[in-house]
């Protein structure tokens, strides 16, 4: 079935780095490297487990200089670094498993390109080299040994900012909770019948009485701290609408929001043959500094952007 998705100029640049930083690799590599996309790898063969396959975004065989590049496109704003990136390694054992073993390449650079990150000064671009042979003899084994240690139905619980991140059991996570509480117990005293509960003590804490151990604990506790609210939050709601009570809480009914069921382009000659005016149609929003620092235009047939001090002017002064 054919599909078509319309992406905004934004996204399209984001993708146009990554496309370019791909020509540029195929430039260095040679004639004879071979750029998939999209590619399903599966190192069951290396290490013995069928539950670790995945999918390259993007891989650049070049046997010329014997080098495999594994590219990971992220779209998010959170940086992550390609230097003993388990992800990046397990998809390389994927792609390992999958060549002729006895033209092994030398090495795996392998890539992490996020576009975003340009926006907050950094290059977007985090890359890492690693030996076919530290592959093997290395990660393969620790990968292997990770894996298995999931299989123990009594396997211990080891909450984190980074693992519990996307974790959609944290909501009703013990291990979570009992973290969180630990790691700012500095701020409570043990709940008691004759104490105030947390709600109020939280309440009572004033900061600027803190002293620094108080404040650093708190502020380092805060990222999970957070997850574990938002976790609560979408656990007691995933209750209530599967008819599960909760005490002291109960779903009401939201404002909501609507949306055309129509492609834009569309919309707007459907409303102007209602006899909208067009100008009607859209609203006029001041652009964002990002979005003037990227303004291209047309004026006498040439293509046109602010200068270097248009935009040192307009960085310091606006």
């Amino acid at each position: 079935m054919d599909t078509t998705f319309i992406l905004d100029k934004e996204r399209a640049d984001r993708v146009q780095i990554a496309l370019d930083y791909v020509a540029t690799q195929r430039k260095l590599y040679g004639g004879d490297c071979v750029v998939t996309v999209d590619r399903q790898v599966d190192p069951v063969y290396l290490v013995g487990r069928k539950d670790l396959k995945g999918t390259l975004d993007i891989c650049i065989e070049a046997p010329g200089v014997r080098v495999l590049e594994i590219i990971d496109y992220k779209d998010g704003m959170s940086p992550v670094s390609a230097v003993d990136n388990p992800q990046l390694e397990q998809y390389a054992l994927g792609a390992l498993a999958a060549l002729d073993q006895t033209k092994l390449p030398k090495s795996f650079q392998l890539t992490i390109i996020q576009p975003k990150l340009r926006v907050r000064g950094m290059s977007g671009i985090s890359t890492w080299n690693i030996s076919t042979k530290a592959l093997l003899e290395r990660v393969a084994p620790t990968i292997v040994a990770q894996a298995n240690a999931t299989d123990d139905p009594n396997a211990p619980l080891v909450p984190g900012e980074s693992q519990c991140k996307y974790c959609k059991a944290k909501g009703a996570c013990p291990a979570l909770a009992s973290k969180v509480m630990s790691e700012v117990s500095i701020l409570f005293d043990a709940v008691a019948p004759q104490t105030l509960d947390v709600a109020h003590q939280a309440a009572q804490k004033d900061p600027t009485v803190m002293g620094d151990a108080e404040l650093r604990q708190i502020l380092e506790a805060a990222p999970l701290v957070r997850q574990l609210l938002d976790g609560v939050e979408k656990e007691v709601q995933r209750r209530l609408e599967a008819g599960i009570p909760v005490r002291g809480f109960k779903m009401v009914r939201g404002k909501g929001s609507r949306g055309w069921a129509l492609p834009e382009d569309e919309m707007v000659k459907k409303l102007t043959g209602m006899g909208v005016p067009k100008s009607a149609v859209f609203v006029t929003k001041l652009i964002s500094p990002a979005q003037a620092e990227k303004l291209q235009w047309e004026k006498d047939g040439e293509r046109c952007g602010l200068t270097d001090r248009q935009l040192k002017r307009m960085g310091t002064e606006y």
